[in-house]
């Protein structure tokens, strides 16, 4: 039994609080307490190094069913949630009731649940309650592999209520030049996945979590921006859910990384488009054009040749004959002329998406 003040102390900063769907008290704190150490131990040592011979087998017979072997990343994440499991069973605070009663192992799961068995310790009272939650944990969380994920992600309402609003505001936010030639099926999986996680097992990350960082993206990725900021804030209006600070901010990179990965510059309403012509020819041309690439992130499209749908003309002379905005370097560019060209980048880009930004914005922070 924990002393009242620790509670007290717990209770204040929503330790009991559920973070998702799910709202079963005993659930509830063994995610809190996986977010914990999680976040402590995941790039120093394993928590309870006792249980590391148990944590082991244990990992060797989950990994028979595995569609691919483990990364040190997913070993890691692993290792830390059998070790909190193990520990409140042990400790008998065990779950009597299925919580995922619509995520069913299929048979190489069925068979799972028996070499478990054998393998915990006597003492350890292990149910189907306990091994449905274990086994929601490797699925939710991609262990199993994404077909399964994906299925598993469909078979809870909110999940896909959520996931197609979100597919929703980017086809109506008026921010793609096409609507009809985004892979579609993509951006569903990995939305879906992704509203998966949040509404089981969201787990705090230790990456990707500064809010500052969010201007990088809402710079480069205005559009996309937008898009993820309405999504964020339908989700914060919603009484079932409780959208905190690191939630924002993790839906927001989730939700970024989703859109860049699904959707080819060609298809949004502020590419930029690029020609390079310079007098030396094309083996300078071509470094230019290479250095550019790595802009890639931006949304560039590179044109052999001036055409209307140009924006921004490189050359080592002004050409009078251009009437599109020209950038000349004589020189191999500096770092402040990249700089430069950035700055300007970003200036078409604003412009083309003048009659879809704000004129207010309400700032680039998550909350």
């Amino acid at each position: 039994m924990l002393p009242k003040i620790w509670k007290k102390t717990l209770n204040a900063h929503h330790f009991y609080t559920a973070s998702t769907l799910f709202a079963d008290d005993e659930f509830t704190t063994r995610l809190h307490l996986f977010q914990l150490y999680y976040t402590v131990y995941n790039t120093v040592e394993v928590p309870f190094a006792d249980l590391t011979n148990l944590v082991d087998r244990l990992i060797e017979v989950i990994s028979t069913i595995l569609p691919k072997q483990l990364k040190p990343t997913q070993l890691t994440k692993l290792s830390i949630f059998l070790r909190v499991w193990l520990l409140r069973m042990n400790n008998h605070h065990i779950l009597e009731n299925v919580i995922f009663d619509s995520l069913n192992p299929d048979q190489s799961g069925k068979e799972l649940y028996s070499l478990i068995d054998d393998i915990l310790v006597k003492g350890i009272k292990f149910n189907e309650a306990e091994f449905n939650y274990l086994y929601a944990f490797l699925l939710t969380q991609g262990f199993l592999g994404e077909s399964l994920q994906s299925g598993a992600a469909t078979s809870l309402p909110t999940v896909v209520q959520l996931s197609n609003q979100f597919i929703h505001n980017i086809l109506h936010q008026n921010i793609l030049v096409q609507t009809s030639l985004i892979n579609s099926d993509a951006l569903w999986q990995r939305i879906l996945n992704i509203h998966l996680q949040f509404m089981t097992f969201f787990i705090e990350p230790t990456t990707f979590i500064n809010p500052n960082q969010i201007n990088f993206f809402s710079e480069l990725y205005p559009a996309f921006d937008i898009s993820i900021h309405q999504t964020i804030d339908e989700l914060k209006q919603r009484r079932d859910l409780k959208i905190d600070q690191h939630m924002s901010v993790n839906l927001y990179f989730s939700y970024m990384f989703a859109l860049i990965n699904s959707i080819p510059p060609e298809l949004m309403k502020d590419q930029v488009h690029i020609c390079v012509d310079f007098s030396q020819g094309t083996l300078y041309t071509d470094y230019v054009i290479a250095s550019l690439q790595s802009f890639s992130h931006a949304n560039i499209i590179l044109d052999v040749l001036v055409t209307n749908k140009t924006d921004i003309y490189i050359s080592d002379f002004h050409s009078p004959q251009v009437h599109k905005q020209q950038v000349v370097w004589q020189d191999p560019p500096t770092s402040l002329d990249w700089t430069k060209l950035a700055d300007i980048i970003l200036s078409v880009k604003k412009r083309k998406l003048s009659g879809v930004i704000p004129k207010e914005s309400d700032g680039s922070e998550t909350n």
